[in-house]
């Protein structure tokens, strides 16, 4: 039943990074300062880099029930590892590096301007 699971995990993916890649470009014009639509996008196209080269191995070591456990536990991790690492970590990296406050109303009216 591998290849059922593979198969339903990767079409779960490809929905869900298709539905974050589409919210990624309505929120391309918000300010810098509140989107992170560059991240994401960054952190789908690791995402999908992820699935293309794990469904290859988890193909090969199909048969083998302890290696195709700890090849998806691998690939899990570095996945999410990967797009904690890159959202969050951009996340504190501009608050740590802030020097000066963000104007939230003069953001806002740009973005809704520019609608």
């Amino acid at each position: 039943y591998w290849k059922v699971f593979v198969t339903i995990i990767v079409a779960w993916h490809l929905v869900l990074m298709l539905m974050a890649s589409y919210l990624c470009y309505l929120t391309r014009n918000i300010s810098s300062q509140f989107a992170e639509s560059k991240y994401l996008a960054i952190s789908l196209f690791s995402n999908l880099q992820i699935t293309v080269l794990s469904i290859p191995v988890l193909i090969i070591v199909g048969a083998d029930p302890s290696t195709s456990l700890f090849i998806r536990a691998v690939v899990i991790w570095i996945n999410d590892f990967a797009v904690l690492g890159i959202i969050f970590g951009n996340l504190m990296y501009s608050v740590h590096t802030r020097k000066a406050e963000i104007n939230i109303g003069a953001a806002v009216l740009r973005f809704a301007t520019s609608q």
